[in-house]
């Protein structure tokens, strides 16, 4: 059942001493968990922190000890095929005497060894030691849903859901800090196993870690790209059949708790979907699904463009003509803004982070679900990248690259007809897009790509960032300058599955909850990459699957909407107009930080210092995104050293 998950293992044989479980165990009490228990054997320690999600979560004995067989684990995982499993395992499946997910991963380990977790679709994270083999196999899920470092030296296999409990006085990783710095978007790293310590990895998606004979060897189970086959099926009814049977599968498994169901609800296409099935099942077992939604703090002046919309209350209040099991609650986070709890959200991340825009209102939410006594939040997340998918520029890049220039044509002069426009407008949109997203970075000089970084040029050439950079995807500006084969690698980029999979396991566990996104299902996910792409895109419309899909289900005010999308955290510079001093007095304290001075650029903080004082917050002179990475800085560095 999940939780958080700590240990450590010496293959030389030697024993691990109380006080060093006693202290990694001690790492975990500031997440909320509502049972502790270790097994100290040997050369081995394993611990375990629960939530009570279930019943069944009540019978979880972790860490597990398999004496006869010689088998021992901890888990952090909620697995959802148990019955296919037990079917497999020729084990009879009964609901009420139900299997637990750590005994049904041993069984799986018994019968597949180490590729065990092929076979497992969940959420997880677990360590199992074969005593008899003398071997460690450690494993994350397939989409880098849970948390998960380690550490290995001098043959001792250190491991937690959380970093605390492995920085054991280890330096901090410069290299990281500065990737973090110099990187635009909202992507904290691009070398995908490093940590902000020296030494301390993550495991990534879908990858197996066995330490046997002292030697350590990493395995990737699963990539669901290597297949390049097409599920070809008779007919578009046929398509949508089978992606509902898949989709309806992966949400009916995600809301089996003995308490309240939550989502975090927004008013597009992912999340609504994901509520209106949830909602029409829990009906038959008459319960309610609870929702949460941000909207905009009172007095918001409305400067979006007339394609978005901050407030989202309009659509989600529609779902009230199809669901009447569903509570809606509005958020407001007053009072809350970008700069709000820096320290603590440092804390509970364990690192400095770039989602401010976000992170004050997703912790207001989880507040209010953790105060219901609620354990599963539902999202949509990973939505855009599955069941929404189907964008209008991709599929002509697709088509272009294939040489069907007749196709494009069609979808041209379709696109025309549904947006109400004539097709050169069109033609020139495309042809403008795919100029604009072109990689102009090389162009540049270093200062200049550089400049709204608040990272020390010294740095950066150190690190030989620049090159690096270029070298892998996060140099380019836009996603939409990819075809489909391009871009549905990045769908699977161990980079962004991981950040996700960390900030959700964090903030998730500092309130006592567990978050699940059915759209992040690993039978959802290679059902839509198997796809053929004009499933998602056709005749210029665009998110074809869903839309079809959720006919009749899903209010048409969502289903049909082609025009506007919602902008979450809109009033987000507004919110800060208030805190002007407070932010002048935080980055005075920054430019006179030792620790501080250390990465960031001095001079170029004092320069927004300077706009700041005498410019309003909302002058464009002024590099808010800056500012506040180098305060999550300040901050986390702060708390390091407490």
């Amino acid at each position: 059942m999940s939780g958080a998950i700590c240990g450590k293992i010496n293959t030389n044989g030697e024993s691990v001493s109380i006080v060093t479980a006693e202290n990694m165990m001690d790492s975990l009490k500031m997440y909320k968990l509502d049972i502790q228990k270790t097994l100290n054997k040997n050369n081995m320690f394993m611990g375990c922190g629960l939530l009570e999600i279930t019943n069944e979560s009540k019978k979880e004995v972790l860490p597990l000890w398999d004496k006869e067989k010689g088998l021992i684990i901890t888990a952090d995982a909620s697995i959802y095929n148990k019955k296919e499993l037990c079917c497999l395992l020729n084990i009879k499946y009964d609901k009420e005497m139900s299997i637990t997910d750590s005994q049904v991963i041993l069984l799986s380990y018994e019968k597949w060894n180490e590729e065990c977790p092929k076979y497992l679709v969940g959420d997880f994270a677990f360590v199992i030691y074969d005593e008899k083999e003398k071997k460690v196999l450690c494993v994350k899920d397939h989409m880098g849903s849970r948390s998960l470092y380690y550490s290995y030296e001098n043959n001792i296999f250190s491991f937690s859901t959380i970093i605390e409990p492995l920085k054991n006085n280890r330096k901090l990783n410069e290299r990281w800090i500065c990737d973090f710095l110099a990187l635009k978007s909202v992507v904290h790293q691009f070398e995908p196993e490093e940590t902000i310590y020296n030494n301390i990895y993550q495991v990534l998606p879908a990858t197996a870690i066995i330490i046997k004979n002292n030697k350590l060897t990493k395995y990737k189970y699963w990539n669901p790209l290597a297949n390049n086959e097409v599920l070809k099926l008779k007919s578009d009814n046929d398509y949508i059949q089978e992606f509902k049977k898949v989709f309806f599968e992966a949400v009916n498994s995600r809301i089996d708790s003995s308490k309240e169901i939550s989502i975090m609800l927004s008013g597009g296409l992912d999340s609504t979907s994901v509520a209106c099935v949830a909602a029409n099942i829990l009906k038959n077992k008459e319960k309610n699904l609870i929702s949460y939604t941000s909207i905009p703090m009172d007095g918001y002046k409305d400067d979006t463009s007339k394609y978005r919309f901050a407030d989202e209350s309009e659509y989600v209040n529609s779902l009230k003509d199809v669901i009447n099991n569903l509570e809606i609650n509005y958020c407001k986070s007053e009072n809350k803004d970008s700069v709000s709890d820096i320290k603590k959200f440092t804390k509970i991340l364990e690192q400095p982070y770039k989602t401010f825009q976000n992170i004050f209102w997703v912790n207001e939410i989880m507040e209010k679900v953790e105060k219901r006594n609620s354990k599963v939040l539902l999202t949509g997340q990973y939505g855009n990248f599955s069941i929404s998918y189907g964008d209008f520029l991709v599929h002509i890049k697709t088509l272009l690259g294939r040489g069907h220039l007749c196709k494009v044509v069609k979808e041209v002069l379709e696109c025309s007809k549904l947006y109400n426009q004539s097709p050169i407008t069109t033609s020139k949109y495309i042809i403008r897009a795919f100029r604009e997203y072109k990689n102009t970075r090389k162009s540049l000089s270093i200062q200049d790509k550089y400049e709204n970084s608040p990272l020390k040029m010294e740095l950066i050439n150190k690190w030989n960032i620049d090159t690096r950079i270029e070298k892998s995807k996060y140099g380019l500006i836009n996603l939409k300058c990819k075809n489909i084969k391009e871009l549905r690698q990045y769908f699977l980029d161990p980079v962004m599955l991981t950040q996700i999979g960390n900030i959700e396991s964090k903030m998730s566990l500092a309130h006592g909850i567990v978050q699940r996104d059915p759209t992040k299902d690993k039978r959802v996910v290679e059902f839509c990459l198997s796809l053929p792409i004009d499933q998602f895109v056709r005749n210029g419309e665009e998110r074809l699957l869903i839309k079809r899909a959720m006919k009749e289900i899903l209010p048409d005010k969502i289903r049909l909407n082609s025009f506007t999308k919602g902008l979450q955290s809109a009033d987000w510079i507004q919110r800060l107009l208030p805190k002007q001093k407070y932010i002048c007095d935080k980055l005075e304290e920054v430019i006179k930080d030792e620790e501080s001075r250390k990465y960031l650029d001095i001079e170029k903080l004092k320069k927004q210092l300077k706009h700041l004082k005498v410019n309003s917050i909302d002058n464009n002179v002024i590099d808010m995104r800056m500012i506040i990475i180098s305060l999550t800085l300040y901050e986390y560095l702060n708390n390091e050293a407490i």
